[in-house]
């Protein structure tokens, strides 16, 4: 028996992960969830109260934190139990290590997304400079073992390159390994190469070399940055995007002799590649799937790449990242587009365009965005909430 106690409350969006309910509690925990986004119920005496969520920051990190408050309606003068953690959530954007928490499970899951490289600059009346890669993604499962405090590395993205240069390619990320992790209980993602300066994109961080462990583990590769314009006035090429867990990153778009137009940046976690320039039009970004960023619009001729945009499948605010678009090429040698930086997190940047002079204003590329890790874990019983009470997980 249930009785409603106030209208519908704002949470909506909640998904429960079946992996971490037991076969018999699943009709009981999925009924419980309705009643959670509808209302505010009682069911055999308990108050279940609207599901809170809070953010706190932590030495660089944010931890999204989920509850339901309960209280025992059935004795007088009862109030709500302290709230009882269903999952947390860690975002991880620097540092070198994370102290495992006290409330700790063995229901957890480690997710890391690789730098995104340096777009190359172009070359000087030649070609334009070449995008770069975008960062490869790598999900473990599950880990065990871990206590007190473990080494991370977020990877840093790569800086773009001036003119005449190359970019800079982003570097890895992995967690709980001293190096990139090759065996135990640890997880990395492979980082973006470089664009270069002569033209060739650079490729995208791949599955085969990231690592995951544990039932269900994930690895996708990132996009490969897409090639300048092999003569003079050419575009840049496009950056490659960041993967996820829905997909690999896309490549961005190529510049097909003689065009000046920018090639488009890749979409992120499964989407769509970048669109080549044509004539004096750049290309069109790649679209983002699964809430993975778009990547940025090339420059048309003479015009600068737009960045690539953000992702937000972890949370509104964390994601991985579309490849930056390319720069614009010029004819006149009076002004040359640059190109675009990479989305957050783990877009690869744009290849800067080229002019039609020697000595004239060929641009430089768009730098890479830094990686990610994104820790998630069911706080063990009895380190969140009252005991024997209702014990539901919700995604975050």
């Amino acid at each position: 028996m249930s009785s409603r106690l106030q209208p519908k409350s704002d949470m909506d969006n909640l998904n429960i992960p079946s992996s971490w309910i037991s076969p018999a509690w699943e009709a009981r925990v999925k009924r419980l969830k309705r009643i959670v986004e509808r209302s505010r119920y009682v069911i055999a005496g308990m108050v279940f109260c609207v599901v809170s969520t809070w953010c706190l920051t932590k030495d660089g990190y944010v931890q999204v934190q989920r509850s339901v408050e309960i209280s025992d309606n059935s004795k007088p003068g009862s109030d709500h139990s302290p709230p009882l953690i269903l999952a947390t959530v860690v975002f991880l954007i620097s540092g070198t290590s994370y102290s495992i928490p006290g409330d700790w499970s063995t229901t957890n899951t480690i997710e890391c997304v690789g730098a995104g490289g340096g777009g190359g600059g172009a070359t000087d009346a030649i070609i334009g400079g070449g995008g770069a890669g975008g960062g490869a993604y790598a999900k473990s499962v599950n880990l065990t073992g871990l206590s007190g405090s473990v080494t991370i590395q977020v990877g840093a993205g790569g800086s773009a390159g001036a003119i005449n240069a190359n970019g800079v390619a982003g570097t890895d990320t992995w967690f709980n390994s001293a190096s990139f992790p090759s065996s135990g209980q640890a997880c990395g993602a492979k980082a973006g190469a470089f664009g270069q300066t002569s033209g060739p994109g650079g490729a995208g961080g791949t599955a085969a070399a990231s690592y995951a462990v544990g039932g269900g583990n994930v690895k996708q590769n990132g996009g490969t940055g897409g090639a300048g314009s092999a003569i003079n006035r050419g575009g840049g090429g496009g950056g490659g995007a960041a993967g996820g867990a829905n997909g690999a990153g896309a490549g961005g778009g190529t510049n097909p002799d003689p065009e000046r137009g920018g090639g488009g940046g890749g979409g992120a976690n499964g989407g769509s590649g970048g669109g080549n320039g044509s004539g004096v039009t750049g290309g069109g970004g790649g679209a983002g799937a699964a809430s993975g960023g778009a990547g940025g619009a090339g420059g048309n001729e003479a015009t600068n790449g737009t960045a690539g945009n953000a992702g937000t499948n972890f949370d509104a605010t964390h994601g991985s990242g579309g490849g930056g678009g390319g720069g614009g090429g010029s004819v006149s040698g009076a002004t040359v587009g640059a190109g675009a930086t990479g989305g957050l997190y783990g877009g690869g940047g744009g290849g800067g365009g080229s002019d039609n002079s020697m000595g004239g204003t060929s641009r430089g590329g768009g730098a890479g965005r830094n990686g990610l890790i994104v820790v998630t874990y069911t706080p063990a019983v009895g380190g969140g909430g009252p005991a024997g009470k209702f014990l539901i997980f919700f995604s975050t």
